[in-house]
């Protein structure tokens, strides 16, 4: 009892005449180390006292809702501002760090000391869940505590839980009815625009626009409707967008450079240039000055398709208003190389230099990249020396492009040591660190594939299960054409089956990868029921098929006495090559 005694807090109240003096004296047993006690035990019951009327600055001021016995403790102010909020961390239990915080702050509790906790544990909806429902078993709301929670839990994809405390902690007390602002709603909102949920994201816009507890200002629905925009952008549906901007003027909310960014971005995207300038006309129109950022998205509309001229204006527009970032540079930089112009690359890039912007981990690999599409392996692997001596580090972009050109336009005895080198960079870039990604290993398995080593392609196999790396559409594409090379069809053919079950729809590599390998056999060996079945295929979704292949398919047919089958096959591909070339358009018949 004694020891039970010392260890609890004595608080001690002396009047003054001229002002209430606290005095919070802390005495401990300093042989006995405290015991560890569940947060439970540390009840923070309401004050029922009036609001203390002292001028000193270490107390603090609270207010109850005398109508509701619940502790509200979002008024509680401090007014000392030399007060550092607690430090958790988030590898200890949350059970400690909410009995720590508790048991240091006592009844002087804010909204503040859980918000902080709230941001140690914001990975965690366990340790969120349990620190809402210890505010619900002490009677303890928040209002800026609620709304971290819905904007972590919107940002954790736990929406129902999100929307649970907005409905029923927010919108269904009576008291807290004008506390919602639109942040919260947007919190919801941006979780379905990242799902590409359009109406979702709508549908809790029109709540905001009509919950009577929000005060409609229009320039707080500008954020809101930016989200709306980047829903649609999500989907690629540039109709949506502009009809969103358009009730944005009806609404007489303003836009920002923001809304028109994005959209100019979309149509940088799609390579649409002519979309791009309309709507930093509209961007004009509206007031707004346009920004790098706008300047940026409309120089890569003209980069992408390799325009240097068009993009190289745009950036003589630039430096006349504002100074160009790191990123200007780079899009200039990306224009020749998209033109595969080796000397207009190392041009811009000494021009780069010397304007104070030196190159950075992406002017290197866009150069390297210029030299790999330009099949100039010795000076990419030059620029790969030059960008270890200045101390840019690659990454597995870098290596990715140099293993790649190793690989590609390279045949006979060159393939041998064209893929001795590329090991040599796969071997460089895992020790440094470097995890390989699935377009790396895609080149070694199309590599090994075309030396028809099938024992290099299942070691390569046995890596990306150690790496954790699931096969995609290049890698079984990859993988077939190798089985297909070293005349294993069998093996192919499981391959096919197996990316079908995983959801990879083939398409017209792998179908004609399978087609030549079920050709390459004599013709009397040739499974007729199996190449039908490809052909059919390949004919349904408008593939082409080479000349080879119709050459060894009608010798097959016809050895079979296919011809009307033969012939309907040739009225098909005659079709489809006549779409391709642009000339007719076949019957849907």
């Amino acid at each position: 009892l004694a020891r039970a005694f010392l260890a609890r807090t004595l608080r001690i109240t002396v009047a003054h005449p001229a002002k209430l003096f606290t005095f919070k004296t802390f005495v401990r047993p300093l042989s006995v180390a405290p015991r560890r006690r569940h947060p439970e035990e540390y009840p923070v019951k309401p004050r029922n006292n009036p609001p203390s009327s002292s001028s000193d600055p270490n107390e603090i001021e609270f207010a109850l809702y005398q109508a509701n016995p619940t502790t509200t403790i979002d008024d509680y102010t401090h007014r000392d501002t030399t007060r550092r909020p607690l430090k958790f961390s988030p590898l200890d239990p949350v059970d400690k760090s909410v009995a720590k915080l508790v048991h240091t702050k006592g009844e002087d509790l804010c909204s503040y000391d859980f918000v902080s906790l709230i941001h140690a544990y914001e990975r965690s909806p366990s340790c969120l869940n349990y620190i809402m429902e210890y505010m619900e078993l002490h009677n303890l709301v928040s209002v800026k505590v609620y709304g971290q929670l819905i904007n972590k839990f919107s940002q954790l994809d736990r929406i129902t839980d999100a929307i649970t405390i907005l409905e029923e902690k927010l919108v269904s007390h009576p008291d807290f009815r004008t506390a919602i602002d639109i942040p919260m709603y947007g919190c919801i909102m941006s979780y379905f625009a990242r799902q590409g949920d359009v109406h979702g994201a709508a549908h809790w816009l029109q709540r905001a626009w009509t919950d009577p507890g929000v005060n409609r200002v229009p320039a707080d629905f500008t954020v809101p409707y930016n989200i709306i925009i980047s829903a649609c952008l999500k989907i690629d549906d540039l109709d949506y967008a502009h009809d969103v901007v358009t009730d944005m003027r009806k609404r007489g909310i303003p836009t920002n450079a923001f809304t028109y960014n994005m959209i100019i971005n979309a149509y940088a995207r799609r390579k649409d240039a002519v979309g791009t300038l309309r709507v930093y006309e509209e961007l004009l129109d509206a007031g707004i000055a346009p920004s790098v950022v706008t300047i940026n998205s409309i120089m890569h509309t003209f980069a992408t398709s390799g325009d240097v001229k068009e993009s190289l204006k745009w950036f003589r527009k630039l430096t006349t208003h504002t100074k160009p970032d790191m990123h200007t540079y780079n899009i200039i930089l990306n224009a020749y190389a998209e033109r595969h112009d080796k000397e207009g690359v190392l041009a811009w890039m000494k021009h780069m230099n010397e304007s104070g912007f030196p190159p950075d981990l992406t002017a290197f690999n866009t150069v390297i990249k210029a030299m790999c599409m330009s099949g100039d392996q010795s000076n990419a692997e030059h620029v790969l020396s030059l960008m270890k001596h200045t101390g840019v580090m690659p990454d597995h972009r870098t290596y990715g492009m140099l293993i790649a050109s190793c690989v590609k336009n390279v045949v006979g005895q060159d393939l041998v040591t064209a893929m001795d080198k590329a090991m040599g960079f796969a071997d460089n870039m895992m020790n440094a660190g470097i995890k390989p990604t699935a377009h790396i290993f895609s080149s070694l398995l199309q590599g090994f594939g075309k030396m028809k080593q099938i024992g290099r392609v299942q070691i390569l196999l046995d890596m990306m299960k150690e790496y954790n790396i699931e096969p995609n559409m290049h890698i079984y594409n990859s993988i077939i054409l190798a089985f297909i090379s070293a005349k294993n069809t069998d093996m192919a053919e499981k391959l096919y089956l197996e990316m079908q079950s995983k959801g990879f729809q083939p398409d017209e590599f792998t179908h004609a990868a399978l087609l030549s390998g079920l050709l390459r056999v004599p013709t009397q060996k040739v499974n007729v029921k199996k190449v039908k079945v490809i052909v059919d295929k390949m004919l349904y979704s408008g593939a082409h098929i080479s000349d080879w292949m119709q050459e060894t398919l009608g010798k097959v047919l016809q050895a079979n006495n296919m011809h009307q089958d033969w012939a309907n096959y040739q009225h098909l591909i005659g079709a489809i090559h006549s779409r391709r070339s642009g000339r007719s358009e076949p019957s849907k018949k």
